[in-house]
């Protein structure tokens, strides 16, 4: 992408971007928060699986593909922790659709206070959240 800015002339230059270890948790509190025991928990494992001519990968959630998965079922007002492993060999944004869920823990690393509604888990790690 070439940008122009207002009153500037000359050749556009190119910078390759910054080699960054994107870290959520320089987003967060550090202090030693207790998390409270959720009411319920939900472990998912996302693979990717090549499909044969078809365009698109099949993705699997616990060795099951769409529309033969578990719902999660859930009560109003409850607290359920939600774990992403993801299984592939590149990073990958996991997220529940229309929802947003508290990360408690990203690769091995404790998070206290960061909300979000996607979470990019890297390469074969896992991701822990309460909703």
């Amino acid at each position: 992408m070439v940008l122009e800015y207002a009153g500037q002339k000359g050749k556009p230059g190119w910078l390759p971007p910054a080699d960054v270890n994107w870290d959520y948790t320089v987003f967060t509190s550090q202090e030693n928060k207790q998390i409270p025991e959720p009411d319920g928990r939900f472990e998912m494992s996302f693979v990717m699986l090549p499909n044969g001519d078809e365009p698109f990968n099949m993705w699997t959630i616990n060795d099951k593909s769409w529309p033969d998965t578990e719902p999660l079922l859930v009560k109003q007002g409850r607290r359920y922790r939600l774990v992403y492993r993801n299984g592939k060999d590149d990073a990958h944004p996991m997220h529940l659709h229309r929802h947003n869920v508290e990360i408690i823990s990203i690769a091995g690393k404790p998070t206290f206070g960061l909300v979000k509604d996607v979470v990019q888990v890297k390469p074969n790690q896992t991701s822990r959240s309460i909703s």
